[in-house]
């Protein structure tokens, strides 16, 4: 009887010993915790909160944050999920793959996971890179404002030294005594009569064709659109110090007009025309005239 009981336990030995060991398999996931967004947004701009209000407001999103990525965790858990490494909000997770699952749904939801790690990361940087793109555009619209006066500023250097090879200095300085009465007393007679006189004894300086424009901009009706008509077939090529140029800005308020009343096809050929012959000509503020035919025609 010793014998049997002896021999039992020896076959229970070596059985056990015998048996294949279970491989637990595993699957992976990488998850995201939820971040608060916006939650700060309040305190930008304020100046009535005290610290005291301050901080309890910092203390209460770091509340909800807290409670949020609990129960993100806690989800996880449920589902059996176990915490393997976690990096900056990104947790690393594993668990026991069910006996007899297949191995390639495993891979899949890993796929998965990392394709929508990925998604969420390039929708950041699609956010970060709209936000940099807002703060840079008037910079750049600046810079664009600023390389054209340059150019324009060297073609009318180029246009004042004509004139002093024609002027003397005492010419200069007279014709322009008279320009600065319309800028200094806009719109009154004496103004008109001086930018008259200006016309008549200087009729081909640089000043003249600003003057003549400065006397279409005082008038109306058909006498707007007599002088308007000078800066373009008289004065075409004179500039402003600003770099306008005279008979591109002078078709530029004709186009306004003809919209006014309703001649739209007399607008539309002097639109062609800036557009392939004035391309780089600017208004006072710098702005391209045909950017701003594109806003008039919207």
């Amino acid at each position: 009887m010793k014998n049997t009981i002896v021999l039992i336990f020896a076959v229970g030995i070596l059985t056990g010993c015998t048996t294949t060991p279970h491989v637990t398999r595993w699957e992976y996931k990488v998850a995201v915790a939820p971040r608060m967004t916006g939650s700060t947004n309040s305190l930008t701009g304020t100046n009535s909160l005290t610290l005291s209000n301050m901080q309890e407001h910092l203390q209460q999103i770091g509340r909800q944050s807290r409670y949020k990525q609990q129960r993100f965790l806690n989800d996880l858990g449920r589902d059996g999920w176990m915490l393997v490494n976690e990096d900056e909000g990104t947790f690393y997770l594993m668990r026991p793959l069910p006996a007899g699952a297949v191995r390639k749904a495993s891979f899949a939801q890993t796929n998965a996971d990392d394709v929508a790690h990925l998604a969420q990361r390039v929708a950041r940087l699609e956010q970060q890179v709209q936000e940099i793109s807002q703060l840079t555009g008037p910079l750049k619209a600046q810079q664009g404002i600023e390389g054209r006066r340059k150019a324009l500023r060297e073609r009318v250097a180029k246009r004042m030294a004509q004139d002093r090879e024609k002027y003397t200095p005492d010419q200069l300085r007279d014709a322009e005594e008279l320009y600065q009465v319309a800028n200094q007393k806009w719109g009154s007679p004496e103004a008109r009569a001086s930018l008259e006189a200006m016309i008549k004894k200087y009729p081909d300086l640089n000043r003249t064709g600003c003057a003549t424009l400065y006397l279409a901009q005082m008038s109306q009706g058909d006498e707007r659109a007599r002088y308007l008509q000078d800066c373009i077939e008289k004065y075409n090529d004179c500039f402003y110090g600003d770099g306008v140029q005279v008979g591109a800005y002078a078709r530029f308020l004709l186009i306004q007009d003809y919209r006014s009343k309703g001649e739209e096809q007399k607008a539309e050929a002097l639109c062609a025309e800036i557009k392939s012959k004035y391309a780089d000509a600017v208004d006072h503020g710098g702005n391209l005239l045909v950017d701003s035919l594109k806003a008039d025609s919207k």
